[in-house]
């Protein structure tokens, strides 16, 4: 099985738009339309059995249309994580809503979501996500829409793993974009997080780096990512599968390790 842990998508009518501005704010060309079809057409020309479709509540009025359209959407294919605006008083009674609704998760976008990852604001959410078994995802590093400041430093997701042992932590991009050899001295070892590889392929991250995060990590905690549709899921595939390590670890790596953190092998 392989799965694409890191993927977005939009509803039909605001696809375009929406990626037409983030486009313009990361510089970076989309290499598919953001929409359902469309990503279920990429899944299939790059032979991925499913994708974990991670949506964002970018402000507090947001968070119910967001998972009412992720679970609209979600299928045996389309695996979808849920969202809340973390520092809304009202988050943390949300996480009970997004189990109930079928969802897999959250996926937090600090710099979106204007608040520093280990803010103690943040924290009733990520305690009843601990408490229900759901994993949080999290957007990790730099990030275009605020060149200045970084909202999840690999320091704050130590911190996380740390004053919540039991959840369960996806730290997005390596651990963090433009942050990876800091993310390699810091995370690497920690027993309830995860890596994704998303934009990693294309000379985003030195091979040689990813082998040596994967070795002092284990790779039973590293996870397929693309974020789709800025990268194709072929691009990451083709980088891991470029590694020398074992076939063993690669099949891990391309959707095992995604099967057991979401039950999908239940």
């Amino acid at each position: 099985m392989i799965v694409d842990f890191h993927m977005h998508l939009f509803p039909d009518a605001i696809a375009p738009k929406a990626l037409a501005g983030l486009a313009r704010t990361c510089g970076m060309v989309p290499r598919g339309a953001g929409t359902v079809a469309d990503t279920l057409d990429i899944l299939d020309r790059c032979g991925v059995d499913a994708g974990v479709i991670e949506h964002i509540a970018t402000r507090p009025g947001q968070t119910e249309s967001v998972n009412k359209f992720a679970q609209q959407i979600q299928s045996d294919r389309l695996i979808c994580m849920g969202s809340v605006y973390p520092t809304d008083p009202g988050a943390a009674q949300w996480v009970g809503r997004i189990r109930e609704m079928g969802l897999h998760g959250l996926k937090l976008h600090p710099d979106y979501q204007d608040y520093r990852a280990d803010d103690r604001a943040a924290y009733p959410v990520y305690e009843q996500a601990q408490a229900l078994g759901l994993p949080i995802v999290f957007h990790a590093g730099y990030d275009p829409l605020s060149p200045k400041l970084i909202h999840t430093t690999p320091a704050m997701l130590r911190r996380i793993t740390s004053d919540f042992p039991r959840l369960q932590v996806v730290a997005a991009h390596m651990g963090g974009m433009e942050c990876r050899l800091e993310a390699l001295e810091t995370l690497c070892g920690i027993p309830n997080l995860y890596f994704d590889t998303a934009l990693c392929a294309e000379g985003f991250m030195a091979p040689a780096l990813l082998q040596e995060m994967i070795a002092r990590h284990g790779y039973e905690r590293v996870l397929l990512g693309s974020d789709c549709p800025w990268h194709l899921p072929e691009n990451e595939m083709r980088l891991i599968d470029s590694l020398p390590i074992p076939t063993s670890q690669k099949e891990a790596i391309l959707g095992d390790n995604a099967a057991r953190l979401l039950g999908l092998d239940a």
